[in-house]
């Protein structure tokens, strides 16, 4: 499953690249701040269409394309982002990611976030550890290394990472008063545009911690077993157990977690 999954992203990562480095990219408005663009249509069609033929009784969740559920039992069921960080990506900015999970009786089992602008090819199978191997990178690819979530256990040495979703304006003092709280409170703090990436950066210990109000499963699926699995813990804002379908998330190394619960909530 892992290898599949893998072969489609890299394939689907051709596609975004093409766009990427187009002079004509169409893009649309999802609402006033959200975008859409052609190369996430064209990703998201490309990746479904291969899951489908490949697995005709999965169900899949995409962010363009919403749910194509199938009246099959089966439980596994395919999220997909097609370009987390559109607005980087339609600005030209290389800070975004393909996103796929597979979740397996309510529980991620397989997750992969890839900038194929980078080469970044963050990885996990549950049970199985975190890997991070680079693509292309200079024409040479480099083998898997285990990722693991930083050790550091005092907040104010710790480098810390947020969101603020386009969609949920009415959030944006709150996430302003929280941002500059937890500057404060830390080393410091950075906004970076996708959450699957800042996930996946937290996995590798790049980040001490995550939070962010309003994501979509598609977000946070493939990130939430990287966590997990490179030993890191993730919970609600308010330190309650987390979903994915769930309205906040907070993902950190564990030995900051607490703390952190505790100014996000005071």
């Amino acid at each position: 499953m892992l290898n599949f999954t893998k072969k489609i992203i890299l394939e689907a990562g051709e596609i975004v690249k093409k766009y990427y480095y187009s002079e004509n990219l169409k893009i649309e408005n999802k609402s006033e701040k959200d975008l859409v663009t052609e190369a996430d249509k064209a990703c998201e069609k490309f990746l479904v269409e291969k899951i489908k033929a490949e697995f005709p009784d999965h169900k899949i969740l995409g962010e363009e394309s919403g749910s194509t559920e199938t009246d099959a039992q089966n439980s596994c069921k395919w999220i997909i982002d097609p370009i987390d960080g559109t607005t980087n990506f339609a600005h030209k900015l290389p800070i975004f990611a393909i996103s796929i999970g597979l979740e397996k009786d309510g529980e991620v089992i397989l997750g992969i976030v890839y900038n194929p602008i980078t080469g970044e090819m963050f990885s996990a199978e549950k049970g199985e550890g975190s890997y991070l191997e680079i693509i292309g990178a200079n024409g040479i690819n480099t083998e898997p290394r285990r990722l693991h979530v930083s050790k550091n256990s005092n907040l104010k040495k710790c480098l810390l990472c947020t969101g603020f979703h386009p969609g949920h304006p009415e959030l944006f003092e709150k996430n302003i008063i929280l941002f500059k709280k937890l500057m404060i409170a830390s080393h410091t703090a950075r906004r970076l545009g996708a959450a699957s990436l800042d996930l996946a950066y937290t996995a590798a210990g790049y980040f001490d911690a995550f939070w962010e109000f309003k994501l979509y499963p598609w977000d946070v699926a493939a990130g939430l077993l990287l966590i997990q699995e490179a030993g890191g813990h993730v919970t609600q804002m308010d330190g309650s157990q987390y979903s994915i379908y769930g309205d906040s998330i907070l993902a950190s190394n564990n030995l900051i977690h607490d703390e952190m619960v505790t100014q996000l909530n005071s």
